[in-house]
């Protein structure tokens, strides 16, 4: 479920940040918004989606006290559900910097949504780096995630 949810995340901002950027320089900034609103609404609705996630808080805990119970399959399994996650939610956010760095009228649209992101990316990094080390060097999983994607346009928000 969390992999699908970020996934469609970072698709809707995929398609967002592919228009913005294709889009000509020349007057094509009036019509910006009429054809990317579905899109944008598409966004809001999987940010919504992902931040009501956001209480899956307890969720996260039973999995990672069930990983000392389960095969290796299954823990390989979850851990790589979160590692996909973080990766979707980090380009997502990386991506919407850009946009608002582009067409800063979307920041306000964006912005408060890209703080549950921002919450929930920092969420999954929490309990990844909670693994132990000898299950993280066991899998072969480094310990030592990235800071994460500078947000200089998303400040106010993240």
């Amino acid at each position: 479920m969390l992999v699908h949810e970020t996934n469609l995340l970072n698709l809707d901002t995929n398609t967002i940040y592919d228009f913005i950027y294709g889009m000509n320089e020349q007057g094509e900034h009036d019509k910006l918004l009429d054809e990317l609103l579905p899109q944008l609404v598409s966004w809001q609705a999987h940010a919504t989606s992902l931040s009501a996630l956001e209480s899956f808080h307890l969720p996260l805990k039973i999995m990672w006290n069930e990983l000392q119970n389960v095969g290796l399959d299954q823990r390989l399994e979850m851990v790589y559900e979160f590692q996909n996650s973080i990766q979707y939610l980090e380009t997502t956010l990386t991506k919407v910097n850009a946009i608002i760095g582009k067409v800063p009228s979307l920041r306000f649209i964006m912005g408060p949504m890209a703080y549950n992101v921002k919450s929930t990316l920092d969420e999954l990094r929490m309990h990844l780096e909670s693994t132990s080390s000898e299950f993280s060097q066991g899998l072969g999983i480094s310990k030592n995630w990235e800071t994460g994607p500078s947000l200089t346009n998303l400040i106010d928000f993240c």
